[in-house]
């Protein structure tokens, strides 16, 4: 992960813990940096630099201790509207807000405004404040409790957040958000480690539930299989609840037809897939909203847990339209083979 010293120099952490300063980066924003960490030290409340805090929680969460905790304004930004808020929040965000550090970095790093897709609009780095939790409850979202309020913290500052939108797309600012994506996403090491999760959890269903790995496979969806979610999550009993397909089917063959099934997150700003887009498979939206175009530009808006979401999103082929997310959303990703799968098995008890 990038970090940004005290003098306003880039660099990276070897095996070794040491620091290595990456230096055509640091040469190249070195004046923007030593301005930008001057005005955030002498007020580290009055603006929009800090993006996040990086900290060991006293709980251990489903991807360890090491959590980010992102700042309110940040929150808002990454998961739009919607619901009734809760202290400046809807129960939605509030939940969204503490994550791993890898889905958080990589949550910023994605992020792009409908405006201007093409812009980053976050350019997280690790700067080390000298500073506790009890000092950044803005991030946390509430008081820590007295086991918590010495924990030190690390800040995660936007490099951005005084660089106007039309001088971000420079190419200095697009190398160091690329490297920002190799250290982050890893997309290769993400990819492979679902694949076995997948493997693992096929060889205990029967047919065709283990076959769903080889189609992920032989059926790759790029835009889409490169959105599992890290680390893995298994499908849980929502699907039962959300989706009329599935709804007053026996638990038990859902859970035995789902079995070897990810959950999927994607952020805001990107293109699921294009209108035309032939394939064999079925997005069942769980959570946030996205934008169905036709060919003629009219458009509308699905958001999961609604009415429209209640059944697969444009699932006719060739796609009939262009879809895209209007905030992070979670859905599922289902082959037609396992829903023909689903089908006939409701028909006959399970024996």
């Amino acid at each position: 992960l990038y970090v940004l010293t005290a003098s306003g120099e880039l660099g990276v952490y070897n095996a070794q813990r040491q620091l290595q300063i990456d230096a055509p980066l640091s040469r190249q924003f070195s004046t923007h940096n030593r301005a930008f960490l001057q005005a955030y030290l002498q007020n580290p409340h009055a603006d929009e630099r800090r993006s996040a805090i990086v900290f060991e929680s006293t709980q251990t969460r489903v991807w360890g201790r090491t959590s980010l905790s992102l700042e309110e304004s940040v929150v808002r930004s990454l998961y739009p509207a919607g619901g009734r808020a809760v202290n400046g929040l809807t129960a939605f965000q509030q939940k969204s807000r503490e994550l791993s550090v890898y889905r958080g970095l990589e949550l910023l790093l994605e992020h792009r405004r409908e405006s201007l897709p093409d812009v980053p609009v976050y350019c997280p780095v690790l700067f080390e404040p000298q500073q506790t939790l009890v000092q950044r409850g803005s991030a946390l979202g509430r008081v820590p409790n007295e086991q918590e309020r010495d924990i030190r913290v690390l800040d995660v500052l936007n490099l951005l957040a005084t660089v106007p939108p039309a001088r971000r797309a420079v190419p200095e600012v697009l190398i160091l958000v690329e490297k920002l994506h190799q250290g982050i996403i890893r997309k290769e090491l993400r990819s492979s480690s679902s694949l076995s999760v997948l493997q693992a959890q096929a060889k205990a269903v029967a047919q065709p539930g283990a076959g769903m790995l080889s189609l992920h496979e032989t059926q790759r969806v790029a835009s889409i299989e490169r959105w599992v979610k890290t680390p893995p999550e298994p499908v849980g009993n929502e699907a039962q609840h959300a989706f009329a397909q599935f709804r007053g089917l026996d638990i038990r063959h859902v859970d035995e037809l789902l079995a070897p099934s990810l959950i999927y997150a994607a952020p805001a700003g990107v293109r699921l897939w294009e209108q035309g887009q032939s394939d064999s498979w079925n997005l069942y939206l769980l959570e946030g909203a996205v934008s169905l175009t036709a060919a003629d530009g009219a458009s509308v808006r699905v958001e999961g847990g609604g009415d429209k979401a209640a059944n697969p999103i444009a699932s006719l082929k060739p796609r009939k339209y262009r879809v895209d997310t209007l905030t992070p959303v979670r859905f599922l990703w289902l082959h037609d083979q396992l829903l023909a799968a689903l089908a006939a098995k409701a028909q006959r008890p399970i024996g």
